[in-house]
């Protein structure tokens, strides 16, 4: 599975989109710290250029691998600069359209909903083995707690846009 350019391109994108991110907050906070005459708060604005640079900019080193497709490097490069714009020009207003998503609720649900679904994927994988009763245990279990978070995330949500 390693083989697959596209899995390698999928694991390496987590770190070009969090160090994107990174960066392109950093920059941002240095820019409004010199609009401001030097106001705010530097060093964590230097951290993460350093961090997010460290972080989003060294798996391009994969991408000059010779037994990788053509496409590979300009998908990195794409895949990295998307979120490093987004942050830098439009940090606030992404902030502003995706507060809804920043919600205790919503963070319940998407745990609930990735429980589940391990718990499907690993019941699964054990039903393929002849196992029906293990299956249905760790399927239950998972599923159970997983459904139970989802709810409670849900009743969150619903609270909150009753309120």
């Amino acid at each position: 599975m390693d083989e697959n350019p596209l899995f390698t391109l999928g694991f390496l994108s987590l770190f070009h989109i969090i160090g994107g991110i990174a960066l392109g907050s950093a920059i941002r906070g240095i820019w409004r710290n010199v609009r401001s005459r030097g106001e705010g708060a530097w060093m964590p604005s230097i951290f993460f250029v350093v961090w997010g640079s460290m972080f989003g900019c060294m798996p391009f080193a994969f991408g000059f691998d010779p037994t990788l497709p053509a496409w590979f490097l300009p998908a990195q490069l794409l895949i990295w600069g998307a979120p490093f714009i987004l942050a830098t020009f439009f940090g606030r207003a992404v902030l502003d359209w995706a507060g809804p998503l920043f919600n205790i609720g919503t963070g319940l649900i998407v745990f609930g909903g990735i429980f589940m679904i391990a718990g499907l994927l690993g019941g699964y994988m054990i039903f393929s083995d002849g196992e029906l009763f293990q299956a249905m245990l760790l399927g239950g279990i998972f599923g159970v707690i997983g459904l139970s978070i989802f709810i409670l995330g849900l009743a969150n949500l619903f609270k909150n846009a009753r309120s």
